[in-house]
């Protein structure tokens, strides 16, 4: 074999130890176990060894090989690229020997790990050795590469992340190398008919390369499929051409031209969600729309696949209606698992009255969804509306200014408005209002309507004294807000600490109507549910106070329909 690459890094450390330690006491100076949770609290006397010096030097090391007063290390990371008439391969080993203060002997690992090409197969073949310096307790492991995973960067990563550890103590001798690309470079350099850009080594340019080395037609777009598992084998291209396109539709179950001249132009692929859209709408319907729509079903990034019955709808004009809004779903601008909600929300609320699906766009579905939403809870949870002191809303509420731009905080307080924040931002805070603890703001920028917003969450709690504490803020589906966002949340929490520091906040009341009763409820502070057994007293002792409705029934209401249902005291289990 030919060596046209090597780097070998070692790295030495000694650690040497007095022959003498102290013994910590095993209570503090001055304590006193007043509740007996020794040893829970405090651990036993231990002995320490105090360190004298620290060394990185080979000679050093080899001086005091033997010494039993020394911590030693050394560590060894080797890259090679060999290459012979037949394969290619990049190896890299590792080996570290480690010997503890305090004993004679040394804990050796080893460990190889290779990618092979073979020339005449045509594979990539991939493999290990572990323990490879003993004799029996070696194992080992090899296998052919189907492309599953992204080979390029997940070897490049481990390499450079052995690298680092050779070094994690030498902080003096690291640098920024990038031992892991050069070697890789170097490696697909000797794989016959590669091509790829000097900076832009990828799994996609290996297995383009051997694709077409077995004489595989592909198509221009052909890397979007190339993440997609499984990919197809040898038997698949025998039966298709050989051709990647059509091999890539046998596997998935599709055919016809229209859909491979829609795969030709796609960006990327989910067959899953074309398949969803089969599913719910019927083959001919799917394949009678335009080229542009089934291109956007097969491009959706969704993955998720919520259940959905479509039973209840009957007509023409409602599957067309619905399928407008499930484009909107393909295109990232409406929630799957909302679309999911409002055909269950049809289903639920046909039992009570007649209900159609009329939305076509954005906002008319908005506005539909949050109509169903109130009709669903009417007839199923009840409605809710949050009442807080009008001083606390005065001056919470004051538009907050940030250079060019203006931050409108909002207090969320009914059901409606929970559920228009819950659709704007695709998140889950529509089930917050029952919360007794939980105070969101919802956060808009330069305008009170505005669709830029961030929701926040604040947490009502006392310990000695009732505080206010941000714990979530949450931009639209659920991500992290940017940096502009920071001082106005800081000048909001600061309006927060201040309310109740002048005395302006007062602890909200829920209103909850069912049908045509209401039901209404302040709140209080309890202290959390005792755990029992010694090490959790001390705890729940100084525990922070929680907020909860004073009335429990309010949360535990349930509408049938004909009669009112309410939950006794007894059967709750708080």
């Amino acid at each position: 074999m030919e060596e046209v690459f090597g780097k070998k890094f070692e790295t030495h450390k000694v650690i040497e130890y007095y022959d003498f330690n102290p013994l910590k006491e095993p209570v503090p100076e001055g304590e006193i176990d007043v509740f007996g949770l020794y040893p829970f609290l405090y651990n036993p006397p231990v002995t320490v060894w105090n360190e004298k010096r620290r060394s990185e030097s080979n000679e050093d090391f080899e001086v005091n090989k033997t010494n039993t007063l020394c911590r030693l290390e050394h560590k060894r990371l080797s890259v090679f690229v060999v290459k012979n008439e037949n394969k290619i391969t990049l190896k890299w080993f590792l080996y570290a020997r480690i010997k503890a203060v305090g004993k004679k002997y040394y804990k050796i690992t080893t460990n190889c790990s290779y990618i092979s090409y073979n020339i005449k197969k045509n594979c990539l073949y991939v493999g290990s050795i572990n323990n490879f310096h003993k004799k029996r307790k070696t194992s080992k492991s090899v296998r052919i590469f189907t492309f599953t995973t992204d080979i390029v960067r997940d070897k490049i990563s481990s390499i450079n992340l052995l690298f680092n550890h050779i070094f994690e103590d030498h902080p003096g001798k690291k640098v920024n190398v990038t031992i892991g690309h050069d070697a890789f470079r170097e490696f697909l350099s000797h794989i016959p008919k590669i091509r790829y850009e000097e900076n832009k080594i990828s799994t996609q340019t290996l297995y383009g390369t051997i694709l077409n080395n077995k004489g595989i037609k592909l198509c221009n777009n052909w890397g979007v499929f190339g993440n997609m598992w499984p990919q197809p084998k040898t038997i698949d291209y025998k039966k298709n051409g050989p051709k990647y396109l059509d091999s890539i539709m046998k596997l998935n179950g599709l055919s016809g031209d229209k859909i491979k001249r829609v795969l030709h132009r796609v960006r990327h692929f989910n067959a899953d969600f074309f398949k969803t859209a089969v599913n719910l709408f019927g083959n001919d319907f799917i394949l009678g729309q335009s080229d542009d729509v089934v291109q956007i079903l097969f491009e959706c990034t969704v993955n998720s696949e919520p259940r959905m019955d479509f039973s209840v709808i009957t007509s023409k004009k409602e599957r067309n209606n619905i399928f407008e809004i499930f484009k909107l779903v393909a295109k990232n601008e409406v929630d799957l698992h909302t679309f999911s909600d409002h055909i269950t929300f049809i289903k639920n609320i046909r039992r009570f009255e007649d209900v159609r699906w009329n939305s076509t766009t954005y906002d008319e579905f908005r506005e539909e969804h949050l109509n169903l939403t109130e009709l669903n809870q009417y007839y199923t949870k009840g409605t809710f509306r949050r009442i807080y002191g009008d001083r606390f809303e005065d001056y919470l509420t004051q538009p907050i200014k940030d250079g060019d731009n203006t931050y409108y905080p909002v207090i969320l307080k009914t059901s409606k408005e929970y559920n228009t924040e819950s659709f704007i931002q695709s998140n889950c805070v529509k089930g917050y209002i029952q919360r007794a603890e939980a105070l969101i703001i919802s956060f808009r920028k330069n305008d009170p309507e505005s669709k830029e917003r961030a929701t926040v969450e604040y947490k009502i709690l006392k310990e000695k004294e009732i505080e206010i504490q941000r714990v979530q803020t949450r931009g639209r589906f659920n991500k992290d807000l940017e940096e502009s966002w920071e001082i106005p949340l800081q000048i909001l929490d600061k309006r927060m600490f201040e309310s109740t520091e002048y005395n302006l906040f007062e602890l909200p009341k829920i209103v909850c109507k069912v049908g045509n009763k209401e039901f209404i409820s302040g709140s209080i502070f309890e202290k959390p549910q005792s755990y029992s057994g010694l090490r959790y007293q001390m705890y729940v002792l100084n525990a922070t106070d929680i907020l909860v409705w004073e009335d429990k029934k309010v949360l535990n209401i349930d509408y049938s329909g004909n009669d009112l249902v309410t939950i006794l005291d007894d059967d709750l289990n708080f």
